[in-house]
């Protein structure tokens, strides 16, 4: 029987992992899923095969400094008229027992968040081309850096301050495996060719305890939205800042939860980013 004190998550570009996640709290990974092809007809008739594997994995980490900044902006593509992103090794397991190593790995979803007395969060998942099983794992050295805590935060709308009590930030590659009809290796025949990227679909989400001007920010029901509305995230673990950035958006919602008597009143604030434009989302790691 084996704990979690003995697993291990690393990430390198490339084909070889070369640093570690930070402090991982959630996830998985492990053999490519093998979804299953049912070949059905008439009169009782049915066969099973294997479809495409699918080479994916999901990490949940707190970012504990340049590493993991670094490991965040590799979900950001290059470029959008012909879709770029890092290919990417991604390791996991145990150190007495077994890890796999997927390669060929873009960041499918990237999602950031943090709250009121919670540290930055930050959590991925990638899709893959190839994987292989090691029986006797070596873990890459444990991240040394800190957290990045509430208390070192600033979140802005468009400048100003709205007592944010929580925010979170997700972008998604809308990847794709796929492959072809040409002849295949045996051994490799169901893997995937490569991975298409599809469009970058960027939403936030915050929940502030002071009102927005419904005049000059969330004006929801203009005949003209407001397509230009920017969040600016600044988080610090004492030696780092991390910044992201989020430009021209648009609120697709804005209610007020009612709540308990002696309840705090908070507004829920639903933004969504022009998708395919270069921008949308912008992630800076810089010394304090």
């Amino acid at each position: 029987m084996a704990s979690g004190q003995g697993q291990f998550a690393s990430w390198g570009v490339g084909t070889s992992v070369a640093a570690s996640f930070g402090i991982v709290t959630g996830g998985e990974v492990g053999p490519p899923n093998s979804p299953i092809n049912h070949r059905r007809g008439i009169y009782a008739q049915a066969r099973m095969t294997g479809a495409m594997l699918e080479y994916t994995g999901s990490v949940e980490f707190l970012p504990t400094g340049t590493n993991d900044a670094t490991l965040i902006g590799h979900a950001l593509r290059s470029g959008f008229t012909d879709p770029s992103l890092t290919a990417l090794a991604i390791e996991g397991g145990h150190v007495g027992e077994h890890s796999w190593l997927h390669t060929g790995c873009y960041i499918g979803t990237l999602e950031l968040s943090q709250s009121v007395n919670e540290a930055l969060s930050a959590s991925i998942t990638w899709q893959g081309t190839d994987g292989s099983r090691d029986d006797s794992p070596t873990a890459q050295a444990a991240e040394t850096g800190n957290t990045y805590e509430w208390f070192k935060t600033c979140v802005t709308i468009d400048g100003s301050a709205y007592e944010c009590q929580e925010i979170s930030v997700s972008l998604d590659n809308q990847l794709e495996p796929y492959s072809d009809l040409d002849t295949k290796v045996v051994g490799s025949q169901r893997k995937p060719q490569a991975i298409r990227i599809g469009s970058e679909i960027v939403t936030a989400s915050l929940v502030i305890a002071s009102p927005a001007d419904h005049s000059t920010l969330f004006d929801m029901d203009a005949d003209d939205i407001d397509v230009d509305i920017d969040v600016v995230w600044t988080a610090s673990n004492g030696t780092r800042t991390l910044t992201m950035t989020l430009s021209d958006l648009a609120c697709s919602a804005n209610p007020m939860p009612f709540v308990s008597p002696d309840g705090l009143v908070l507004w829920n604030v639903e933004l969504e980013a022009k998708q395919d434009t270069a921008g949308a989302l912008s992630i800076a790691d810089a010394p304090v």
